[in-house]
């Protein structure tokens, strides 16, 4: 059967034009998830330094008195930032 040139260029055109587009899709959505992981990667050093940097310590939980028996319940566990540089 034949076909109108016309209409096949233009049929043509238009596959290359979607061939074209998916590649581009796929270029793009690889580039958006390596700057995805990319970010996450960094961002995880980041907190695992932030993490290293921190220390669990016992500390009051509020003012004693000379003298006093202390208890349990005079004391706190509280977690602080360990500047060493």
């Amino acid at each position: 059967m034949a076909t109108n040139p016309m209409k096949r260029r233009e049929h043509n055109a238009f596959l290359i034009g979607i061939v074209i587009g998916l590649i581009l899709v796929l270029i793009v959505g690889f580039i958006l998830y390596k700057l995805y992981s990319d970010t996450k990667k960094a961002f995880d050093s980041y907190k695992a330094a932030q993490m290293a940097k921190e220390a669990v310590v016992v500390v009051a939980a509020n003012d004693i008195k000379s003298g006093t028996k202390l208890t349990e319940e005079d004391f706190e566990i509280q977690t602080v930032i360990v500047d060493m540089d």
